[in-house]
């Protein structure tokens, strides 16, 4: 187990920590509880009081601590690496926990801490819980990390919810699973009014009636397509966050021998029934949004093929347009011609001698400009022949030139 410690250490010279100048402190949340009443504390920490913090944490009657250091879009922490590893020591955390963080892991963990204290760690999309239970003083202690949207106020509101158990170490673990579904419920809602919004544009299914004529903008189809596309994803993540609810509940069952009698305990049965019932509606909601991609892209190569025929007829009206401007130029041609014709100087129609001595001007001119129109009308047309003959040459000559020196 050293050893593996040792590799943890080593692993996390790789993560990246940020120090934001614009963060004043980090987020403190301890709920505990006396004998008459139930304490709420919530402040902002400074990095240099993090671990005094933690090390004076309330001994004397049951609590549950939080701590939140956020992360940005790139796992970078935003602490100094000091700061950090020492907040770490100071919860009494094995430091394996560095290795799950450092790489990102998800699911549920359980370590042996070095003293018997075991470490928990449970890894989800939008945060890292990390936590352990100190049995002598009935304490809980978490290092929540932050990738996106604070569990904070969901949390707060979970523990005063759950207030008389803080002395339960499985507390914060059942707290954890609640969490995570109820978030689900509520995002497996949004996630149906979407679906839900899209099928009524399109028409599909028997309470959505729409015209079979009714024509739909490209643009509105390709983003419903990144709408639904984007929700297959997020249905992908949370069956994988559901498995590891499944990985918790066992966890909290485990090593209690009054389980009958653990009010936390007799909650996991409906917890379970819950998690089940969500698994398989979200699986529904994935098979529904798979067979809605699949119109969408029916939609999209039928006005597709409709744009190109609206195109097509678009052309032929223009060609239409061109053969009536052909037309026309061919019936003034002649009388243009003839008309320029008889007003050349160097015709006199009025004189015995109608062509002039000057009329081969007139030719000199006209005929090597009309030879010259038609040769950059064929010049241009095949300008990459041109090219690469040009080249051709260019490469033969360099090689003759080689092989004379």
């Amino acid at each position: 187990m050293d050893e593996l410690r040792e590799l943890a250490l080593q692993a996390f010279q790789q993560q990246a920590f940020s120090r934001v100048r614009g963060i004043v402190g980090y987020h403190f949340l301890q709920l505990s509880a006396d004998k008459h009443d139930y304490i709420l504390h919530e402040s902002l920490i400074s990095e240099d009081d993090l671990p005094s913090i933690v090390e004076h944490t309330n001994s004397k009657h049951p609590s549950i601590t939080f701590l939140q250091i956020p992360m940005d879009r790139a796992q970078s922490l935003q602490i100094t690496q000091a700061a950090f590893i020492h907040l770490v020591t100071s919860m009494g955390l094995d430091p394996q926990v560095l290795y799950l963080i450092v790489h990102n892991y998800d699911g549920y963990h359980h370590l042996s801490g070095i003293d018997n204290t075991a470490t928990e760690f449970l890894g989800t999309s939008p945060f890292s819980l990390i936590w352990n239970h100190r049995p002598q003083s009935q304490c809980t202690i978490a290092l929540i990390l932050v990738r996106r949207d604070s569990p904070f106020p969901e949390f707060l509101h979970l523990a005063n919810t759950y207030r008389n158990h803080l002395a339960n170490p499985r507390l914060l673990p059942f707290l954890a699973i609640l969490y995570i579904v109820r978030v689900f419920d509520r995002s497996t809602a949004q996630d149906l009014e979407k679906i839900h919004y899209v099928e009524a544009r399109t028409g599909y299914g028997p309470n959505n009636p729409i015209s079979p004529s009714t024509r739909f903008n490209i643009h509105d189809i390709s983003n419903w397509l990144k709408e639904i596309g984007a929700l297959q994803a997020y249905f992908a993540n949370k069956h994988r966050q559901l498995d590891i609810v499944r990985q918790i509940i066992p966890s909290i069952t485990q090593g209690n021998i009054q389980n009958d009698q653990d009010p936390l305990c007799m909650a996991l049965p409906t917890i379970g029934d819950i998690v089940r019932t969500l698994d398989g509606y979200i699986t529904y909601l994935e098979e529904r949004s798979k067979t809605l991609v699949s119109i969408l892209f029916a939609l999209l190569t039928h006005e597709d093929a409709a744009a190109s025929a609206d195109l097509a007829e678009a052309s032929k009206r223009d060609s239409s347009a061109m053969k009536v401007i052909t037309i026309l130029t061919m019936a003034f041609l002649p009388a243009t011609f003839f008309a320029t014709l008889f007003a050349l100087p160097t015709l006199q129609w009025d004189q015995d001698h109608i062509i002039q001595r000057r009329f081969w001007v007139y030719w000199a001119f006209t005929i090597p400009a009309t030879a010259l129109v038609f040769g950059l009308w064929g010049g241009m047309l095949k300008t990459r022949r041109i090219g690469r003959w040009l080249r051709k040459r260019w490469s033969e000559d360099r090689t003759r030139d080689g092989k004379r020196v």
